[in-house]
């Protein structure tokens, strides 16, 4: 699953990342989406041969390989300043109780928010889409998230039921690609400053 935004090849800067503290802006945001919510930090412990995009397998087969349990429920990223974003996404419990990320992400904890009222259809294989918070009225903030947004309904469109597999027209799918990228390319010269840590992937 991504959760990660970047801008250019190399270096890549990443404007998603995970909040450093649990914040009353963080919190209401939680709340928003689940009454009474309580946002947790979880250590994130991938699984060797696993990928982003399929964290709802990687935990149903560690489910199945060594007990525990399948948590539904929705990864919290920032942009400091600029927005939040909420990411269907589970972890497992392990039989002992403890709670781990088993994806693998650029990061070693992550924020999670358990919504048991969003489990993963597993049949049709379907994605909930992200939500999205600017944190600045700025329209430009919004043409990101209508961009990825269109990114997210292309590729949903166009996977096969019952199965990850996306069949994309490779013109469309780079032109949908290339608008998000200028999206967010107008966002990053109004609030990425030389003066603010930045964090950089190689």
């Amino acid at each position: 699953m991504a959760n990660e935004t970047s801008a250019g090849d190399e270096p890549r800067v990443v404007f998603d990342r995970t909040p450093e503290k649990i914040s009353a802006h963080v919190t209401a945001f939680c709340r928003s989406i689940v009454a009474n919510a309580a946002p947790i930090y979880v250590p994130v412990q991938a699984e060797a041969e696993g990928q982003e995009r399929d964290c709802f397998y990687i935990v149903a087969e560690r489910q199945r390989r060594d007990g525990g349990e399948i948590v539904f429920g929705w990864n919290l990223w920032t942009w400091p300043h600029v927005w939040l974003k909420a990411e269907h996404h589970a972890i497992w419990r392990s039989p002992n109780g403890s709670l781990v990320d088993l994806t693998p992400k650029p990061v070693d904890r992550i924020v999670f928010l358990p919504d048991a009222s969003q489990p993963y259809d597993y049949e049709l294989n379907r994605r909930v889409s992200n939500i999205c918070k600017a944190l600045k009225s700025d329209p430009a903030i919004e043409r990101v998230f209508k961009a990825e947004r269109a990114i997210y309904d292309y590729e949903e469109k166009n996977t096969k039921p019952g199965t990850l597999e996306v069949s994309v027209d490779p013109e469309v799918y780079t032109h949908l690609m290339v608008m998000k990228e200028a999206a967010l390319a107008e966002v990053a010269l109004r609030y990425v400053r030389a003066s603010q840590p930045c964090m950089y992937l190689p």
